[in-house]
């Protein structure tokens, strides 16, 4: 992750355009944060119009930024009780994107790119392992031989209560139901809809299915049920 290293180190609030906003929510109540209010942790720097960001409190965040290149109109929420690390979120050329990160989900080090209207939403206490990466975009555009648009629209979905494991892609159009476990190095290119299963593979596919977990050790996990 050293790439998230040089591009993290910053800790402060940079908007460029017109109705960008930064805004906390503390005991429900809404506060907009200043260009001149520094979070420990948190780096955003917005080019465009009427972007949002809005942050739940309490919140742990070491590490965390969100850049959004000439977009208009993209909200980025995190809601609360979050532990973020290693985060970096980008949306770029685009209208209307947003990626939310549902109550109580932990992520150790991810890359999330959107683009051109797509979405990323991760459901409530998900876990994401290390160098974890959701591309909802393709980014660019692929042509056929007569010049017309061949790239479908992305968007990246993940259920709630969703373990995903280390080196993990989401490319766009994946959908991760609820209760679900993502296996190592797996790549996931499409839209799964069946509850608590284990996926696996490049590309992933249902290897195991009526699967649940936990966040505690498996011995430890024994001890509690006793």
């Amino acid at each position: 992750m050293n790439f998230l290293k040089k591009l993290l180190f910053y800790k402060s609030i940079r908007l460029k355009g017109q109705n960008n906003r930064v805004i906390l929510v503390k005991d429900g109540r809404e506060k907009t944060l200043s260009k001149r209010t520094k979070i420990k942790g948190l780096d955003i720097c917005i080019e465009g119009n009427n972007n949002t960001v809005k942050i739940e409190w309490p919140c742990k965040i070491d590490r965390v930024s969100i850049v959004m290149k000439k977009n208009n109109n993209a909200v980025v929420h995190i809601e609360k009780n979050c532990v973020l690390s290693n985060l970096y979120i980008s949306g770029c050329n685009g209208d209307s994107e947003k990626m939310t990160i549902g109550e109580g989900t932990t992520i150790n080090s991810c890359y999330a790119v959107m683009s051109g209207n797509d979405s990323i939403e991760i459901g409530k206490d998900c876990m994401l392992a290390l160098n974890i990466k959701i591309w909802a975009t393709d980014a660019h555009t692929v042509l056929d031989t007569e010049g017309n648009v061949q790239n479908a629209r992305g968007g990246v979905k993940v259920g709630s209560h969703c373990w995903i494991g280390e080196d993990v892609v989401l490319l766009k159009q994946a959908q991760i139901a609820n209760n679900s476990i993502v296996g190592i190095r797996s790549i996931v290119t499409k839209k799964f809809e069946k509850t608590n299963v284990v996926l696996a593979g490049n590309p992933a596919k249902v290897v195991k299915t009526g699967v649940n977990w936990d966040r505690a050790y498996p011995s430890q996990y024994e001890k509690e049920k006793i």
